[in-house]
């Protein structure tokens, strides 16, 4: 769930979400506020947070999972542990996995940096190539099927979605089914008349 929207008030209330902070650049507070009412939530975020804010439904945070980055601080990290909201670091940098290591050397930093070897490359697809995910993006009430179909303002079709052939869509490949689809037209034979 990006929070970036506010729905009806029974929508996924007492369940549990993943609240992507870091799919969004500017966090309208009353929104997150939303969110946070009623529901379990797993925050994903790239930047600090009002910790108050975090104090105050601490009972309904699972976790705060905090991307490493430059917006993520060692004080941030320190006062959610200090209010008892569980915290993971984690880097998806390859790059820049040293320096953040670095910075947060008292924290376990996990990482996943994908074997290129084991995930199959885009080189095997094209653009007629469709796809299923096994997870579902939502931002302003629109279905998305993964973070490069939300950037690229394409919403989940069931019947499954055109591959987007780039690098956002390839970091998560590992949640698709991707298929190509035969055109069966070409087969058939000229109907007499």
């Amino acid at each position: 769930m990006i929070p970036d929207f506010i729905s009806d008030e029974n929508f996924l209330q007492n369940q549990s979400i993943n609240l992507r902070l870091d799919y969004i650049d500017d966090l309208d507070a009353k929104v997150l506020l939303y969110w946070l009412k009623n529901r379990k939530v797993n925050i994903i975020t790239n930047k600090d947070l009002n910790i108050d804010l975090l104090k105050s439904y601490r009972q309904n945070i699972v976790a705060v999972t905090a991307m490493a980055s430059e917006s993520i601080t060692t004080n941030f990290v320190k006062l959610c542990k200090s209010i008892g909201v569980k915290i993971n670091l984690y880097c998806d940098n390859k790059e820049k996995f040293k320096d953040h290591k670095f910075k947060f050397l008292d924290w376990e930093l996990e990482q996943d940096f994908s074997d290129e070897e084991v995930i199959p490359t885009l080189e095997k697809f094209s653009k007629s190539s469709k796809y299923h995910s096994s997870k579902i993006i939502i931002s302003k009430g629109k279905k998305y099927p993964c973070k490069a179909a939300f950037l690229a303002g394409k919403t989940l079709d069931i019947n499954g979605n055109n591959a987007i052939l780039n690098k956002e869509f390839e970091k998560e490949i590992e949640f698709f089914k991707i298929f190509n689809v035969k055109n069966h037209a070409k087969n058939k034979a000229p109907v007499k008349k």
